[in-house]
C-alpha cells in the first residue's frame, strides 16, 4: 500500500511542477537563449504544432536545418534550456562528407558528446590514412559549419581496432582524446603527435592461446599465462611500489617467480585488490617487464570473471547461492595440495578462500599451471 502512496504523490508532484510551468516565460527564455547564443535576427522560430512546448529553429545561415527547442522541466531539478542543435548538425555534416569521401572500413559519428573517429587497422602506420581523413572532416566544419565551432564544445576522439596495446587481452578498441572543438577554434593533435604517443603502447609479446581470461569486480581484464607485468601497468590500476624501486631493472633468471606487486585504485576503497607474481617462462633472463602474468591473488572482490564463467563472491542470503566450485564444474578441494594450492581448472590452479563469518569469499587465488 505503501508503494503506490508513494507513486501516487510523485505523480501528482510532477503534475504540479508541469502546471507551474508558464507557457509564456518558457518563450520569452528561449528567445533570450537563442539571442544570446546564435545572435539577433539570425534564425527563425515556430511553435511545433504536434508538440506546444517545443519550438522548431532554423538557421539563416543553414536553411536547410531545423533544430527543436524547449524548456525542460524535470521533477526536482531546475528547468533548462533544452535543444538537439548538436545531433542535427552534427549528423547532417557527417552524412555530407560521406557522400564526397570513400570512408574504407573507418566512420564517423555523433555519440554525445563526442565527435568520434573510429578506424579498422592492422598497424599503426596505416592509421596515417584513416587520420588525415578525420582532418579533412574537421576543415569542412571549419568552412562550412562554423557554427558547430562557435556554439558546441565538442571532444574529439579517435577509436582505434585491430592493434592490440599493452594491457589488451583481445582486439579491443583504443580510444584517444585527440582534440577539442569550442570557442571557434579546434585544438588537434598532428599525426606524428599521435604517432609519438601510441607507439611505446603497442604490444609487442605474442599472445598465448593457452592463457585463461581472468577480470575482478574492478579494473580491466588480465590473461594469466599471457599478460606480462607491463601489461598489467595497463590496467586501470595503480601498482603499490613502497620502496621506490626502479621496477624496469628488475631481471628475472629462467624459471624465476618476482616478488608480489599489488594493484589496486587507491582512492577507491570499493576497488578490488590484486596481488600478481610473474614468472620467466623462457629459457633466458628477461626483464619484469617481459615476465609472463603467473598468479593472481584478488581481495574485496563482489565478482570473478575466470575465462567464460562470472561468479558472485558475495553471499546474500536473499538469493540463490552457486559454489564457485560448482560454477566451475570442479570438486572441492580435496586433498592437502589441493587446499594449499587450488584445484586444477583448464591451464590454471584456482582456490577459493571462505570469510569466516558467512559464505562469502573473502580471496581467490589463481595460478598459471604451465
Amino acid at each position: 500500500m505503501k508503494k503506490y502512496v508513494v507513486l501516487f504523490i510523485i505523480g501528482i508532484a510532477v503534475l504540479l511542477l508541469m502546471g507551474c510551468s508558464n507557457p509564456k516565460e518558457d518563450k520569452a527564455r528561449i528567445d533570450k537563449y537563442l539571442d544570446r547564443v546564435y545572435g539577433e535576427n539570425e534564425y527563425t522560430l515556430e511553435q511545433n504544432p504536434k508538440y506546444k512546448r517545443y519550438y522548431i529553429v532554423s538557421l539563416k545561415k543553414y536553411p536547410g536545418l531545423k533544430f527543436d527547442v524547449t524548456v525542460s522541466h524535470q521533477p526536482f531539478m531546475d528547468s533548462y534550456v533544452w535543444d538537439n542543435f548538436d545531433e542535427v548538425f552534427t549528423k547532417h555534416v557527417i552524412k555530407t562528407f560521406k557522400s564526397s569521401t570513400d570512408m574504407g572500413k573507418d566512420n564517423i559519428e555523433f555519440l554525445d558528446p563526442d565527435l568520434a573517429y573510429s578506424a579498422k587497422v592492422k598497424s599503426i602506420d596505416e592509421l596515417k590514412a584513416s587520420y588525415e581523413r578525420f582532418l579533412a572532416f574537421i576543415d569542412m566544419v571549419r568552412e562550412k559549419y562554423t557554427v558547430l565551432i562557435d556554439v558546441e564544445s565538442m571532444p574529439l576522439r579517435f577509436d582505434i581496432r585491430g592493434i592490440r596495446f599493452k594491457g589488451d587481452v583481445s582486439d579491443e578498441s583504443k580510444y584517444v582524446d585527440v582534440g577539442k572543438a569550442e570557442h571557434g577554434k579546434v585544438t588537434m593533435k598532428s599525426f606524428d603527435e599521435l604517432y609519438a604517443e601510441l607507439s611505446p603502447q603497442i604490444q609487442t609479446h605474442a599472445v598465448n592461446p593457452n592463457g585463461v581470461l581472468i577480470r575482478a569486480s574492478s579494473g580491466r581484464t588480465f590473461m594469466l599465462g599471457g599478460d606480462t607485468f607491463e601489461d598489467c601497468l595497463y590496467k586501470v590500476l595503480d601498482v603499490n611500489n613502497p620502496n621506490g624501486e626502479d621496477l624496469s631493472s628488475i631481471v628475472l633468471q629462467p624459471g624465476e617467480i618476482s616478488e608480489t606487486y599489488t594493484l589496486e585504485k587507491k582512492d577507491d576503497y570499493r576497488s578490488a585488490k590484486i596481488d600478481i607474481q610473474v614468472k620467466n617462462m623462457t629459457d633466458s633472463p628477461c626483464s619484469l617487464y617481459d615476465a609472463t602474468l603467473y598468479k593472481m591473488v584478488i581481495s574485496n572482490s563482489e565478482t570473478v570473471f575466470i575465462k567464460d564463467k562470472l561468479i558472485e563472491l558475495y553471499y546474500n542470503e536473499n538469493k540463490e547461492w552457486v559454489d564457485p566450485y560448482k560454477a566451475l564444474n570442479i570438486s572441492k578441494p580435496n586433498s592437502e595440495q589441493e587446499r594449499t594450492e587450488g584445484v586444477t581448472f583448464k591451464n590454471i590452479k584456482v582456490l577459493f578462500l571462505e570469510s569466516q563469518s558467512s559464505k562469502s569469499i573473502k580471496t581467490v587465488i589463481v595460478t598459471f599451471n604451465q
